[in-house]
């Protein structure tokens, strides 16, 4: 009975202890604490001095916890085991199967160089699904054999540490590719916000840098045969200072460079052991294993991003493609940022040939629906000058086009200063609405200060070509009301223009004005009233108009 009752108490033992790392493992309190329940419960119901588990990384077996003597915990963890038969749990890690050496110190293949007073070993390997995972080991002192219990289980408790260690692998996969979807999404964010490429770059290289373990990031921009910085994660002044002063030249001294050289990533697990890297930045910064991934658009070699680790080491697969995702997240935005350039570039010419809001229109998706038509109320200023006709019969040609670009330039300069739209420039007349495309408040009174501006900045022209025996003079009409405005030509060539009696009007009355005069129509007249002193001009018998127009000289502004 006394037998039975130790037998009960043991199986008590060891259920208990299953019991308890199943409660650890569906707990998923953390990887490490598993382990060490694992190791701890193994080793103690073996009845062994000590006990390791060890996890596989690449080729070698670091232990990552233990139970019982600390001398052989110290060697283990600054030594990984590898695999092959010269220790137990390399040979178990090697047949993948478990390995029981009744005395170690009888046999051959056994050459431990570690702490060697024990006697007996057992290697037990993790396996999931056929993949070997780790290996738990577990020795004793006294040449006693393990029995078949105390394999069998050992045998479960690693079943369970693979369980453990396969969950923890995979939520720290699924949390890993949260954490790259967050920022993928922060630069895309960046991308599709339009913030500048500063800002882009600094959520590109931040992200490529920490989500491969990285020290430091940089990105470098193409300039010839030499690469540019344009941005670092984790860098300090001084390192930020030396890169900015020493652009990487397109050659093979520098992980930058290279890649510029060959035009594929290029990965350096440790500068010091390559024998064509000098550059002198590592001196500076310390830095050892390098990633460089190339920024291409449309097959053309624009950028690299770089990402460096203290100390040496190899990157992996997925951060070499986690690297390439972000190079083209950065190569996209600064595609992009040519796009807009090259768009803003065209618009700025563009409006060297017709006002600058009928460029904004021509090249924004609203303005199209603009350009095809629509009704809007505006003030429409017409200019003619005076004297001119007389003018150009005895002018020069050239003087000819001095006088009328020095004209032009005049007006055209408080047409934009006004907010107003040119619609076209006709010898010596010229015409300009308010209100459309780009709405202007008081568009009645905007159009007279125009009127007076001109008429001033005109009579200090006016006086050097009088003294050249050119008398000339500004007259202006204004009038103000509907018109259907939108683009008027035929393929080819295109005006933005309006139409309507309220144009008519305008031309009329800048034709009745005389020089330095203003006149106004009625409807502008009541609109200004308060703000503007002016005088009936009377009724003015206009071409294209049955009855009498009443009209009003400006004088100023009240």
């Amino acid at each position: 009975m006394t037998d039975v009752a130790a037998d009960s108490a043991e199986l008590g033992r060891q259920l208990e202890a299953v019991s308890r790392v199943s409660r650890a493992v569906a707990r998923a309190g953390g990887l490490q604490s598993v382990l060490v329940e694992v190791i701890e419960a193994a080793t103690r119901l073996c009845n062994g001095e000590y006990g390791s588990l060890h996890l596989l990384e690449g080729d070698v077996l670091p232990a990552l916890s233990h139970s019982g003597s600390f001398e052989h915990w110290e060697y283990d963890k600054e030594h990984p085991h590898t695999l092959d038969r010269s220790t137990m749990v390399g040979r178990a890690a090697v047949t993948r199967e478990v390995v029981h050496i009744p005395d170690v110190d009888t046999d051959p293949e056994y050459a431990y160089a570690g702490p060697r007073a024990f006697r007996v070993g057992l290697g037990v390997p993790i396996l999931f699904e056929d993949e070997l995972i780790g290996v738990m080991g577990i020795i004793r002192r006294s040449p006693e054999p393990f029995a078949e219990e105390h394999i069998e289980l050992v045998q479960t408790f690693a079943d369970q540490a693979a369980i453990a260690i396969t969950n923890a692998r995979l939520l720290e996969a699924v949390e890993r590719q949260l954490e790259q979807q967050r920022a993928i999404s922060v630069v895309l964010g960046a991308v599709a916000r339009g913030e500048g490429l500063d800002a882009v770059f600094e959520a590109v290289v931040e992200a490529a840098a920490r989500l491969c373990s990285a020290e430091y990031g940089q990105i470098c921009i193409a300039d010839g045969d030499l690469f540019r910085w344009a941005g670092s994660y984790g860098a300090s002044p001084e390192l930020v200072e030396y890169e900015q002063a020493h652009p990487s030249p397109r050659d093979r001294t520098t992980v930058v460079g290279r890649v510029g050289v060959t035009g594929d990533v290029v990965h350096i697990p440790d500068v010091l052991a390559d024998s064509e890297y000098s550059w002198e930045a590592q001196k500076l910064a310390g830095f050892r294993a390098m990633l460089g991934v190339p920024i291409v658009v449309e097959d053309e070699l624009i950028g690299v991003i770089n990402v460096v680790r203290n100390e040496p080491s190899r990157f992996t697969e997925e951060d070499i493609a986690l690297v390439k995702t972000f190079a083209d997240q950065a190569a996209i935005a600064i595609a992009n940022a040519h796009l807009l350039e090259a768009v803003e570039r065209q618009r700025t010419e563009l409006s060297r040939f017709v006002s600058p809001q009928i460029a904004e229109l021509i090249s924004s998706d609203e303005g199209e629906k603009m350009l095809a038509g629509h009704r809007a109320n505006i003030s429409v200023v017409f200019c003619d000058l005076r004297g001119f006709t007389s003018f150009t019969e005895t002018a020069e040609p050239e003087e000819l086009f001095e006088v009328l670009g020095k004209y032009h330039a005049a007006l055209g300069k408080l047409i934009h200063g006004h907010e107003g739209t040119l619609e076209h420039f006709a010898g010596d007349g010229v015409m300009v609405f308010f209100n459309d495309p780009v709405p202007v408040d008081q568009h009645e009174l905007t159009a007279i200060r125009f009127a007076l501006a001109a008429h001033e900045r005109f009579g200090e022209l006016a006086d050097g070509w009088r003294k050249r025996g050119h008398n000339l003079g500004l007259g202006i009409g204004i009038s103000a009301g509907y018109a259907t405005l939108g683009r008027i030509g035929f393929e080819g060539r295109y005006d933005y223009g309006a139409l309507g009696t309220v144009t008519n009007l305008a031309s009329r009355l800048s034709a009745s004005a005389e020089a330095g005069q203003t006149l106004i129509g009625q409807r502008v007249f009541a609109a200004v009233e308060d703000a503007v002193e002016a005088e009936p001009a009377g009724e003015l018998e206009l071409k294209g108009f049955r009855e009498p127009v009443p009209a009003y000289r400006v004088l100023g502004l009240s």
